[in-house]
C-alpha cells in the first residue's frame, strides 16, 4: 500500500481558493483546498455515523499522556481516548499534526482583470436592493483556474489514509465541489489517478469498518 496518492484534476467549472485578498487570487492555494477537503470530510464522517467535534466550542486537543496509557487499544479508539475526533485524526488538531502533506499544481487562468472586474452570468431574476434593483446570477471571478490535468499529490504518514482520501475525492466528484464560491458554481471537478488510472476507492465498509452506514 503506497503512502503517495498522485491525482489529476479536470475542472468542469473554474476553481477558486482566493488568497490574502478574498476577492483576488494569485494562484491556487493549498490552504483553501485543504479547508474544502476538511469540510467535506466532516460531512462524510457525520453521514457514516462517526465522531465529529463541534469546533465552534473549541476543537480537539491531543493528550499525549492519555494516548500513552492505552497501547492496547486499536488506533482509532486510542486516538479518541487522547481527545481526537475522527476528522482531527486525519486533518490534525492542537498537538497532532495533519496526517498528510499536499501539493497542488497550477492550471490556466480563466481571464485576468482588475480586482473589481468579474463577469455576471445572469439568471433572469431581478433582486431589490438599497441602491435599486440588480440582476441576479452567478459571477465568473478574475484569475479563477481551469485545466484538464492539474496535478494534486498527497503524501500520507499512514498508507491506509490514502484509501480514506480516495473515498472523500469520490464523494466530492459525485456530489460536491472543491475550493470556494460553490454558490457561484465553482469547483465542479473530476479526479483521476495520474496516467489516467481509475480512482476506484476500496469499499466504505472496509476503510471505515465502524460506519453505521456504508453509503456516501
Amino acid at each position: 500500500m503506497s503512502r503517495t496518492l498522485s491525482i489529476e484534476i479536470e475542472t468542469l467549472t473554474p476553481l477558486w481558493t482566493a488568497g490574502a485578498n478574498s476577492r483576488k487570487m494569485d494562484r491556487l492555494h493549498e490552504t483553501g483546498i485543504i479547508g474544502s477537503l476538511r469540510w467535506w470530510y466532516e460531512a462524510m464522517i457525520r453521514g457514516l455515523g462517526g465522531n465529529v467535534k463541534n469546533h465552534e466550542s473549541g476543537g480537539c486537543q491531543f493528550d499525549a499522556d492519555a494516548y500513552a496509557k492505552h497501547p492496547e487499544l486499536p488506533k482509532r479508539a486510542r486516538l479518541k481516548k487522547a481527545g481526537l475526533c475522527d476528522v482531527c485524526q486525519l486533518f490534525g488538531a492542537t498537538g497532532w499534526k495533519r496526517r498528510f502533506n499536499m501539493e497542488i499544481g497550477q492550471g490556466e487562468k480563466l481571464f485576468e482583470a482588475a480586482e473589481k472586474d468579474k463577469i455576471l452570468l445572469p439568471s433572469g431574476r431581478v433582486h431589490p436592493g438599497k441602491k435599486g434593483p440588480r440582476a441576479g446570477g452567478w459571477f465568473l471571478m478574475p484569475d479563477s483556474v481551469t485545466g484538464k490535468n492539474i496535478p494534486l499529490t498527497f503524501r500520507f504518514t499512514d498508507p491506509e489514509d490514502a484509501e480514506k482520501m480516495k473515498i472523500l475525492l469520490s464523494l466530492i466528484e459525485r456530489h460536491g465541489t472543491l475550493g470556494a464560491k460553490k454558490a457561484s458554481g465553482n469547483g465542479v471537478v473530476r479526479f483521476r489517478l495520474k496516467n489516467n488510472g481509475s480512482l476506484a476507492p476500496s469499499p466504505v465498509s472496509t476503510v471505515f469498518p465502524w460506519a453505521t452506514s456504508a453509503r456516501v
